[in-house]
């Protein structure tokens, strides 16, 4: 789990990051960023439930994802809400296979 002000919390900020946010997508994983007014990071992760209907699943992915962000926090873009978006399963999931895609992702989304 990240720390309290790194989470991305509320409805409404998740919906101005999809409606608004530039978007980058990777394998069926997205990355939608929005730049904030002050100079935070927040990160939260979503799932299209159709391709996870299980709830097990999702769950490993939001754990490893937020592990591997976890490790990396502080290198990451300050002054940014992120919200990384698994569309479908990835057929190999390994530590280092998301590693890859989601350091993929935040690269394209400056």
């Amino acid at each position: 789990m990240l720390e309290k002000p790194n989470r991305l919390r509320g409805k409404r900020l998740f919906q101005e990051i999809f409606s608004h946010g530039k978007r980058v997508f990777i394998k069926g994983v997205g990355c939608f960023s929005l730049p904030l007014k002050d100079d935070t990071l927040v990160v939260g992760v979503t799932f299209t439930q159709k391709a996870f209907p299980k709830a097990v699943t999702r769950h490993r992915y939001k754990r490893l994802a937020l592990h591997l962000i976890r490790q990396e926090i502080a290198s990451l873009p300050r002054g940014k809400a992120l919200v990384f978006h698994f569309q479908r399963p990835l057929a190999a999931l390994s530590a280092s296979v998301l590693r890859a895609i989601l350091y993929e992702l935040i690269k394209r989304s400056h």
